[in-house]
């Protein structure tokens, strides 16, 4: 590890999000200059000019990509990942309701991600998920609003969801079980392995159906912080489930799940 390094990412990492925070008040100008607290801001109060702050942001952005390809690609690619979902949130993703907290969140994540990628430090699952559960407290405004769940539309896109977990993906995987006269309780042994069928589409169908479900009844019932902790649920499984699931298939299988695993997706 080397400090200067950390710095220089420092450096670009500040120079990223103040762009960012520039254009995020650039496209908010006409509405910040309504709000009561807002039109304060330099932009929205006249205090700066847009076309200097635009000028400003693009050579901010120059800086920090500048430097982050002088760090390395996985920096590199960790600030762009970051560059770009805020970008998206700026212009529009802001406005969906939870989704705008969960980015905000990532982006605290990235961030801790990258200093360990410079550090040349393990960032654990643990350290992430701390990291954007806390900026999901720092965030959050509670109660959580539930007006998209009020839509028709809402109702209807969980009930596909649910059909597709378990039609599509359910089903099949049982079938598939029972064709092979396998287990489908993983404190079994596994009599032999599920390679064809929707297994050639995912290595993990059952898990992939079950998602879908968990997400189809929260937009059904109408609960937001079911989809909110959503991605811990996920994360959690496929570390401390799924990881253990593949560890066992390589020593009962050894290079025919190694080539299975070469073939087709953990996901998808």
């Amino acid at each position: 590890m080397k400090l200067s390094d950390v710095f220089e990412g420092f450096v670009a990492f500040c120079c990223i999000a103040s762009s960012i925070y520039i254009i995020n008040d650039y496209a908010d100008i006409e509405n910040d200059r309504i709000h009561p607290e807002k039109r304060k801001r330099p932009l929205a109060s006249g205090e700066a000019n847009p076309t200097v702050a635009l000028v400003i942001s693009a050579f901010l952005i120059i800086a920090g990509f500048l430097i982050a390809y002088h760090l390395g690609n996985r920096f590199f690619s960790l600030v762009g990942i970051y560059f770009s979902l805020n970008i998206a949130y700026s212009f529009g993703l802001k406005n969906i309701p939870i989704l705008d907290i969960i980015i905000i969140a990532i982006g605290f994540s990235l961030r801790i991600r990258s200093g360990g990628a410079l550090a040349a430090v393990e960032v654990t699952i643990w350290m992430n998920i701390l990291v954007f559960l806390l900026a999901l407290f720092m965030q959050a405004k509670l109660p959580v609003d539930s007006l998209l769940f009020h839509k028709t539309a809402t109702k209807i896109a969980g009930a596909v969801l649910i059909l597709i977990a378990v039609f599509f993906f359910l089903f099949r995987s049982l079938k598939r079980f029972l064709q092979s006269k396998n287990t489908v309780l993983t404190v079994l042994p596994a009599n032999s392995l599920q390679t064809d069928g929707i297994y050639a589409v995912t290595r993990n169908p059952m898990y992939i159906g079950l998602s879908l479900l968990y997400l189809g009844i929260a937009c059904v019932i109408g609960n937001w912080w079911n989809i909110i902790l959503f991605p811990l649920l996920l994360l959690i499984v496929q570390e401390y489930i799924i990881r253990r699931e593949e560890k066992y298939l390589l020593r009962r299988f050894g290079q025919q799940y190694l080539d299975y695993k070469d073939r087709v997706r953990r996901w998808l």
